[in-house]
C-alpha cells in the first residue's frame, strides 16, 4: 500500500502506523480536553451498538448512512484534490477503509484517555 497522504502531506506509511497515530493523537488531546466531535462519534457508535439489540434496521440504517457521509462525501466536501478518483478508481476503496480506521482508532484514543489518567 502507498503512503497515506492528503494534500501532499504524508500522513502514515501504513494503515497500522495511522491507527498508532491517530490513537496516539487523540489520547493526548482528550486528556487535555476531549474534543465535541469525538463525543459526539463515541456517541453515535453507541447508539448503533445499543440499536442493534432493539432494531438492528434503524441501526443498520444510521450506520450505513453515516458511513456514506463520512466515506465519500466529507472527503468530497473537504478535498479539492477528490478528482483524483477518476484517474485512480482504487482511491474509492481506500476511502472508506481509511475512515472507519481513523474513526475507530480515535474511538480507542478518546475511551483510553477517559480510563488511563496521563502522569503528571
Amino acid at each position: 500500500m502507498h503512503p497515506l497522504t492528503y494534500m501532499n502531506i504524508n500522513y502514515a506509511k501504513n494503515l497500522y502506523g495511522l491507527i498508532k497515530k491517530t490513537i496516539i493523537y487523540t489520547f493526548n488531546s482528550s486528556n487535555i480536553n476531549i474534543s465535541k466531535n469525538n463525543i459526539y462519534l463515541l456517541i453515535l457508535y453507541i447508539t448503533i451498538l445499543v440499536l442493534i439489540f432493539f432494531n438492528h434496521v434503524i441501526a443498520t440504517s444510521i450506520f450505513i448512512i453515516y458511513f456514506t457521509f463520512r466515506s465519500f462525501l466529507l472527503p468530497l466536501i473537504k478535498s479539492k484534490s477528490i478528482f483524483r478518483l477518476y484517474y485512480d478508481p482504487r482511491l474509492l476503496f481506500w476511502l472508506p477503509v481509511t475512515a472507519l480506521v481513523i474513526d475507530f482508532s480515535k474511538i480507542f484514543g478518546a475511551l483510553k484517555s477517559l480510563v488511563v489518567k496521563k502522569k503528571p
